[in-house]
């Protein structure tokens, strides 16, 4: 986008977010979009290993549940739900604007203010903005093991443990450990565990930083026979 068409862009954006419809038949429209996206993910064990270890982890809060949703929960969606949790959360003050480019900060929050309030938006001139959660979760830090049986070519596999939050001084330095372990071509565990032994096609470690908490996480898919290998490695 030319930094000259911002002004546009600020306005269509802003339309968006105070001005949706959310129409029953589109909701219908999108309800069946997303039914079939988590028959595809069920379809794809190495999708669904990573939910269940989420949910390990993070058992009922939010971070454990998938980001599609269930079958259940997306049934029992309604555009009059829809618009009645969006009126309550989408406001200015739990919005967060990004720019990037060729601006100046003091004349986009201008912008931004001038069409937020000119689409009736700010409810609360003085109200401040919903402060950053502080703190640190508490994680199932316990040893557990959970297995899902399926008849398939491949066992996925994930070892885990609590990670760093995103705004943890550590975070840069677990970041290094990862690309060493395991991220890209050159890591200890892609040469060790495919390139030396062959035991696995796709293997990995990543790391996913949240606000309170995180995970760290290594991912292998390989036959049910070398399960046993690719762990002791």
């Amino acid at each position: 986008m030319l930094d000259t068409d911002l002004p546009l862009a600020i306005d269509v954006v802003c339309d968006m977010l105070t001005g949706s419809v959310i129409r029953e038949e589109d909701v219908d429209v999108e309800r069946g979009a997303i039914l079939e996206e988590i028959a595809m993910t069920e379809d794809d064990p190495g999708d669904c290993v990573h939910d269940l270890f989420a949910h390990t982890m993070f058992g009922d809060n939010p971070l454990g549940r998938p980001v599609l949703g269930t079958v259940d929960t997306v049934n029992a969606l309604t555009a009059d739900r829809i618009r009645r949790f969006y009126k309550k959360h989408y406001d200015p003050t739990h919005l967060v604007v990004a720019c990037a480019g060729n601006i100046d900060h003091n004349k986009v929050v201008r912008q931004v203010r001038a069409a937020f309030e000119k689409a009736g938006a700010f409810k609360n001139l003085g109200i401040e903005p919903v402060a950053p959660r502080g703190g640190r979760r508490a994680l199932r830090t316990a040893g557990r093991v959970e297995l899902v049986g399926r008849r398939t070519e491949q066992a996925h596999v994930i070892l885990g443990t609590p990670g760093l939050s995103r705004t943890d001084e550590r975070r840069w330095a677990l970041g290094v450990l990862n690309t060493a372990l395991g991220g890209g071509m050159s890591s200890r565990l892609f040469q060790e565990v495919r390139e030396k032994r062959g035991l696995a096609y796709s293997v990995y470690s990543y790391t996913s930083g949240f606000a309170d908490c995180g995970l760290f996480g290594v991912y292998a898919g390989c036959r049910p026979s070398q399960v046993h290998d690719v762990l002791k490695i």
